[in-house]
This record gives C-alpha cells, structure tokens and sequence, in this order.
C-alpha cells in the first residue's frame, strides 16, 4: 500500500512540473518576441542612419569634386561662364563607397578681370599712387596708402547683443529676407528653407543652417569678435519726473518744440488710418498698435516705452522723430519685448537692449534695423531691409526726423526688389515680376484680399486694386493711373504713370514647334519631347523629365510636390496648373512656360503654392493666379493678369536672359537650351575675360535621399572662398 501512495506521489508531481515548464514556456515566449522584434528594429534603424551617413559623405565627396573643378578645370570655367546660370554636371571619375553622386555646377555670377565684384575692396595701385605722391628728389619714397574712411551710417540691419542667451538669432520662418549685414555676439540659427541674407553674416559662435537653399551674396559669412551695439541710447535721457515733466536731455529738448507725450496708461492705437502726432512719445505701460496703416504728422515719431512695444497692424508708416530711432523698449526680459507682426515701414531703428524683438506673421516686410539683446524671426515670407542713412552718432534731440532721408516715404530704390534678394550679375534680366501687355484690356488687377506682391509690375492699360489689404513692394508702373478700390491698400514704391511700351523680351512659338530652332538644338542633345493632343501629368511627387517638351493641345498639371527641374514646357493651346509645392526651374534660358493661345480668357493659369523658377509667357492670352495663403516665385508675362482668392504673396524671380551686354532687343532673341554649350572655334570675346575675373558658383551633390548645396567664390588671383555649405 506504500509503494502504491508512493507512486501516486511521484505521478502529480510529474504532472506538476509540466504544468509549471509550459508556463515558463509562453512567459518566455511573451518576452522574447518584443525582444526580438526590438533587436530587429535597433538593426533597421543602425542600418538606416549608417546608409545616410554613407550618402552624407559620399554627397561630401562630389563637393569636394566640384570644388576641385572650379579651382583647376579652366575649359569648364569657361563653358560655365559663357552660359551663366546654366548648370553644367562634371563627370566623376569614379564611385564613392560604391556610390556615385550627381554633381552640376552653375556659374550664377561672373566679373570681367580688370572690374570689381560688388563686395570686392578697392585696392590702390602702388605705381599710380607712387606716381601721384612721389616728391622730387625723394624717388625711394613709399607712400603711406590711404585707409578706408569708416562708416557713417549704421551698416547692419540685424544685431543679437548677447553673448550667453539660447537662441541670440535665430531664422525659423521660410524664405526670409534681410537686406543689409547680419551680427551676433553669440550664435546665429537658420532653420527656415530658402532664406537669405543680402549682405555679411558674422557671429562670434556657431552659425548653424539646416533650412534648405540658404543664399547668402555677396557674404562673406565670418566669426568675429564681441562688439558693443553700433547705436546704442539710454531710457534716461527720455524719460519724465513723477508729475509727469520732462526730466531727461531728448525729453527737455522734445518739450521745448512742444513735441513731448507722456504715456502712463496702456497705449493703444486701434483705428484706421490713425495719424500719430508728430514728436517723442514717452511711455511707461505697454504700447500696441493694432489699426490699418498707422501715419505720423510731419516731423517725425519716435516711440519710447519702459514697458512692451507691439505692432499687428500692417501700413504703419512713420520716420524717426529722434535721428535714428523709431522704436525703443527698455524693459528687461528673458522673452520679446518688441513684436512686430504687420507690414510697415519704421525708417529707423527698433531697439530692445534688454530683451528680445521678434518678427512674426506672414509676408511681413519692414525697413529699418533691429537691434536688440537677441533677435527671432518666425513666420513665412518675413523681409527686413535695412533703412537708408541711419547714422552711428545719435546726435542731438529736436525734430530730425523733418530732415531723415528716410521721411514718410517707402525708401525702396528704383530696381525691382526681387533684384535685390536674387544674385546681381553682369548678365542682362528680365526686371519685372509682372507684365501686363494689352494696351485695350484690364490689364493688372488684384480682387479679394490680402494679397502681397513682392517685385515691379507693370500694365500697358489699368492697374486696379479691389478688395482689401492688397500690397505693392517695388516699383509700379502703368499707363493709367492706378485705381485703389476697397480699402487698405499699399504701393509701396515709386509709382510711374508712363506710355504703352512692347515687352522686353519675345519668344516665337515655331521656334520651339517640331523643325524649329530652338527644338532641332534641344533634339541634337536628346532633350527634346514632343506630344500630339493634349497632356495630362497628375499624382502627388511626380517628376517631369529634364528638357523641351511641346505638346500641341492643352497641358494640364496637378497634383502636390511637382517637380519640372530644367523644364521647359510650350503649347499653342493652354497650360493649368493646380496643386501646391510645384517646383520648377526652366530648361531654355529664363523661358519655364509658354501657352500662345488666342484668347480674351485665360491662357496660363496657377493655384496653390509654387516656384516656377523662371517666366510664364502668355502673350495672346491671360494669367490667372489663386489660392489662399499660398507663395508663388515667378515672372509673368501676359495679354492681361489678375490675382484672386486671399493673402496670396507673389515674389519675382531672378530671370537670366541672353547674354550680351547690351540691352535686350524688342526683336525675337535667339533663346538656347541651357545644357553646355557647343564648343565654337572662336570664343566669345567677353568668355576669357569674364573667366579670368571674379566668379560666383553653386555647385550641387546628390546622392540617395540626400542633396548637399554649397557657394564658393573664385578670385581672379585663384583663391576660393565658401560662402555656404547646407545639407538637404
């Protein structure tokens, strides 16, 4: 009977121990598959970070190429001048860790030997200064070269004063503009794709760019030292006693011409079309200024607060009633004491020593300078151009913003802006951003509201505005004088009632038709497509293939992210174009889109978002541009143009035409793909020169996912200078 209890004993525990090893065994099964499935997942992902790290420096390795092109290649220097702006791929010689990249190089800027770049110092000649200094009987003399006076006026229009402080200038916004030097004593940040600076960049610490597309000309881009603030004021010599009686030396001064406000409660101006009085506005509360295009009296406004300074309505239009200075806040603060968020012209200074100044909204476009303890400019579209003879020495209070160059008028210079922001050659332009033709139609109109156009226009009939907040920055010609309906517009620039001329510039459709010109050079380089009926690319992300392409019906475009780079597309017929983010860059020399039908409707027409890098040309037909928000990068050419839909901002783009040197022809040009050039047993004479001179070139590295960008100048003495260097 033992033995028997014994057996059944040993029985259940056997069983037991089964019970307990499956168990263990769908524990360990739980477990271990996240285990794996994470091991697995670690592997991708070291996988993943080692073939970027790979693309990153085999990308690396075709700059280094294209570089080494540029400073010993002199045949292709001479093929990239001769073409400028005309990308050019040098073949690599071989692979890179058994990858290998793209590599194109454009010549965007030449100089003939002999002349100066725009940021190139004059140097003396030793044996003209020899000549004109040397005193008789003393021919050993070495005369003492003359040293460059220093400036007068204030040369930055950005300046981030701390030295400890995260974040002392930081770029965030997409394609941000600053015309004028740029200077920190800490760090500079860009993070916003396709800004620029029209101008140097210097920082005593890092300057990092991660946005995409950053330009920066002339340059250079510098580490330098700490350096005090170029202007600088004290909230003292403003300020007012208890009983509220003028106490400082601008104060007592201010008050002796009857021209000093004191401000102790919050000071809003809300109401359109409000007009400040003209004088020093002395405030211990916070000051906002909210309402629609914001004037001064004559004489001149500055604005001085112990407190935040705030800005949100676009047209403020003032000059500095204290020489220099438009905008002080003195308070102390680890944010922004100054915010600026509408459009509008300052004419001075905006200076924050204590605290920050930030510069939000969308397409906001101010002149003046932005001095501050640390500086952000946030939102899209964002411009900054620095104002005209702000001078170094502050001077003396007492009515000088009468006499500021500055004035109440918008100081933009008689080229089109979008010059300005683009890259200045020697090479001959298209300088308008918009080309109204007709001389018996509407010509130039913009309807719905909030519209912003960044570059000269010009109508050979009207010029109307309707809706409300549209915005003009440049010049503005046309020959009826222009027609503000609605309310709250702006031109911001000289506007010119002038005759009805013919468009600078002509392209013939044959040209381009199959048998043409221009189409049997393009076949000769295999860039040439040609379609029957209509044509019809749709899909997000689809690329269009490099060259000429004619179609003889319609084309129709849509679909986000196209991408048409070196594209040029022709049509008797039509071209629409819908989707946003398109990206373009044109194939024949400035052309991108030409649609030549006949009509009193609409020939090319564009909603959302794009670049098409180049003209639009519909010279018997109309241009129509919508959207909502969106930002279009363009030239346009057309019979009649209107924009619709709201807060649409237009920018011109820097458009190369034939080179020549002379003025462009109202007679067809004879326009060529801009792929490398036949090789010609005589040379342009100008090639050699320009070749032997100062040059600017991008050069560009694509591998995989990964696009490497990079600017250099090459000197005529053969030195190299990197002006910028971004990964994408």
């Amino acid at each position: 009977m033992e033995t028997n209890e014994r057996s059944e004993t040993c029985g259940g525990r056997s069983g037991s121990m089964i019970t307990v090893a499956l168990l263990m065994l769908a524990v360990a099964t739980i477990l271990i598959s996240p285990m794996l499935f994470r091991l697995g997942t670690g592997y991708k992902v070291t996988e993943s970070v080692e073939r970027m790290q790979t693309e990153r420096y085999t990308g690396d390795a075709g700059i280094e190429f294209g570089l080494w092109n540029v400073a010993h290649n002199p045949l292709l220097r001479e093929t990239l001048v001769g073409a400028i702006g005309t990308p050019v791929p040098p073949v690599m010689p071989g692979s890179v860790n058994g990858l290998a990249p793209t590599v194109e190089v454009v010549c965007v800027s030449a100089f003939a030997a002999g002349s100066q770049s725009p940021d190139q110092t004059p140097t003396a000649d030793p044996e003209a200064t020899e000549e004109a200094t040397e005193e008789p009987g003393d021919p050993d003399e070495t005369p003492t070269p003359t040293p460059e006076p220093p400036p007068t006026t204030l040369q930055y229009a950005v300046w981030a004063n701390s030295t400890s402080a995260d974040q002392t200038l930081r770029l965030t916004g997409a394609r941000a503009l600053i015309v004028g030097d740029v200077h920190s004593n800490n760090e500079i940040e860009i993070a916003g794709a396709a800004s620029k600076v029209q101008g140097k960049m210097e920082a005593v610490n890092d300057i990092t760019i991660s946005g995409a597309w950053f330009v920066l000309d002339p340059g250079p881009m510098e580490t330098c030292q700490v350096a005090d603030y170029p202007v600088s004021w004290d909230i003292a010599d403003f300020a007012a006693d208890a009983n509220g009686q003028p106490q400082g030396a601008y104060a007592v001064a201010a008050s002796g011409q009857g021209a000093y406000y004191v401000h102790t409660e919050e000071w809003n101006i809300s109401a359109e079309d409000e007009v400040i009085p003209a004088g020093l506005h002395y405030c211990t509360n916070k000051v906002h200024i909210s309402g629609a295009n914001v004037t001064m009296a004559n004489g001149g406004v500055t604005i001085v607060s112990t407190d935040e300074i705030q800005i949100s309505g676009a047209g403020l239009d003032v000059s500095p009633y204290i020489l220099g200075l438009s905008l002080f806040s003195s308070k102390t603060s680890t944010g922004d004491v100054v915010k600026i968020s509408g459009a509008g012209n300052v004419g001075g200074t905006i200076f924050a020593p204590n605290g920050g100044i930030e510069m939000a909204g969308h397409g906001t476009f101010i002149e003046g300078a932005f001095i501050g303890d640390r500086v952000r400019i946030t939102g899209s579209d964002q411009t900054i151009q620095l104002a005209e003879g702000i001078p170094l020495e502050t001077g003396t209070p007492g009515g000088q913003g009468a006499d500021y160059s500055g004035g109440s008028e918008f100081a933009i210079p008689d080229v089109p802006l979008h010059l300005l922001s683009g890259i200045i050659s020697g090479e001959p332009t298209f300088d308008w951003g918009l080309w109204a033709d007709s001389t018996a139609r509407k010509g130039l109109e913009l309807s719905g509201s909030g519209h912003t156009v960044m570059a000269a226009v010009h109508s050979n009939g009207d010029l109307k505005l309707n809706g409300s907040g549209h915005t003009i920055i440049g010049t503005t010609e046309s020959v009826n004088a222009p027609q503000l309906a609605g309310t709250s517009h702006q031109i911001l620039g000289p506007a010119v009632i002038t005759d009805a001329r013919s468009c600078p510039i002509l392209w013939n459709l044959s040209d381009y038709a199959p048998g043409g010109s221009v189409a049997a050079l393009a076949a000769s380089e295999g860039m040439y497509h040609s379609y029957e009926g209509d044509w019809h690319i749709s899909g997000s992300d689809e690329v269009i293939e490099p060259g000429l392409h004619y179609c003889s019906g319609k084309v129709t475009l849509s679909g986000a992210r196209l991408v048409g780079e070196y594209v040029t597309i022709v049509t008797p017929d039509e071209i629409n174009i819908s989707g946003a983010g398109g990206t373009f860059s044109p194939y024949i020399q400035g052309l991108t889109f030409f649609a030549n039908k006949t009509t009193k409707k609409v020939a090319f027409s564009m909603s959302g978002a794009g670049n098409t890098g180049g003209t639009v040309y519909a010279p018997n037909g109309g241009i129509s541009l919508t959207g909502a928000g969106d930002t279009i990068n363009g030239s346009f050419i057309g019979k009649e143009i209107k924009i619709a839909g709201s807060n649409m901002t237009i920018k011109g783009v820097l458009v190369y035409l034939e080179r020549g040197g002379g003025p462009i022809p109202t007679s067809t040009p004879t326009p060529h793909p801009s792929p490398t050039p036949e090789p010609t047993a005589t040379p342009d004479p100008l090639v050699p020169d320009l070749a032997a001179g100062d040059a600017i070139y991008d050069i560009r590295s694509r591998i995989g996912g990964t696009t490497v960008n990079v600017r250099v100048k090459r000197y005529a003495d053969e030195t190299l200078e990197v002006r910028s260097w971004h990964v994408d």
